[in-house]
Formats: C-alpha cells, structure tokens, sequence
C-alpha cells in the first residue's frame, strides 16, 4: 500500500502524491526507469543486442516484481509499456543508419513503430512463460532475424522515395 511505502522510505503521503498519481504511477516509472538503465547508450546498430540482452537480464534480475506487476496491472498495459522501450531502442539503431539514406523522419518512424511489436512480443512471450530460455540464445536468434533487415529496407524505401 501507499502507507507502507511511504513508512518504509520515511515520506509522507502528500510527497508520493506530488510525485505519483497513485501506486500504478510509480510502477510504471519503475518499468521505464529500469528500462532506460537496461539500454542505456547500447542503442546503436552496433550495439542494440547488448542493450536488449541487459533488457532480458533485469528483468530476470527483478522476476518477482515483474510477475506481480504482471498480474495486477492488466498485459495490455505492461506490453505497451514493453513497446514503448523497444520503440526507444530501435528509433535511435534506425536514426544511425538513416543518415546513409534519403528517408524521411516519417519513414524512420514507421520502421520502428513496425518492429517494435516484434521486440517486445519475444521479451513479453519469455516473461509470460516463466522466464524459461536462455536470454543470450533469444538476442542472438534475434540478431539472426534482424541481421541486415534495417539497412535492407532504407535502401527499398530510399528507391521508393519515402
């Protein structure tokens, strides 16, 4: 409860309260700022499998706050949450490789819109299963899926002029 949280760090109510809307708030900055930390600066096309590995980690890291948020908050909400990030992640890998390309910002937008849903169904499909499966060997099939399909595609829609 919001009681107990404010007893155990020594504010009070009125403070959560400037800072939250309620405890749904907090735990959904939790998830964004764990996420943040998670990808850190590994959000280029050299280094995005480091920053979904870490991704995979704290989220082992942190299983039972996960699972309990999981169940008390609805899975739609925590997928859009899990969108969000890989949205963040691959904006930027695709922003890098852009500026090799004449796309427009829409283009770039889209991309990452379209792959994002394939990201964070892998990483919500582990957690929902139980966190069962190596995290390394699901980056690297991934990277298998991935590799080259950025650039392949800014080449397509840089023929396309969009």
């Amino acid at each position: 409860t919001i009681t107990d949280l404010t007893n155990d760090c020594g504010v009070n109510r009125q403070t959560f309260y400037y800072h939250f809307h309620d405890i749904y708030d907090l735990i959904d900055w939790i998830y964004l700022a764990e996420g943040e930390e998670a990808i850190g600066t590994q959000r280029s096309y050299d280094s995005w499998q480091e920053g979904l590995l870490s991704a995979f980690k704290i989220i082992e890291k942190e299983k039972h706050f996960i699972l309990n948020t999981i169940h008390s908050r609805s899975q739609s909400h925590i997928m859009h949450m899990l969108e969000d990030a890989a949205e963040y992640l691959l904006l930027n890998v695709i922003r890098e490789l852009a500026k090799n390309y004449k796309v427009s910002n829409e283009t770039i937008h889209f991309m990452a819109s379209f792959y994002r849903f394939s990201f964070a169904g892998v990483i919500f499909d582990w957690i929902e299963k139980g966190m069962h499966g190596n995290p390394q060997k699901i980056v690297d099939q991934v990277a298998i899926l991935m590799q080259g399909t950025f650039p392949s595609a800014l080449e397509r829609f840089e023929k396309a002029k969009m």
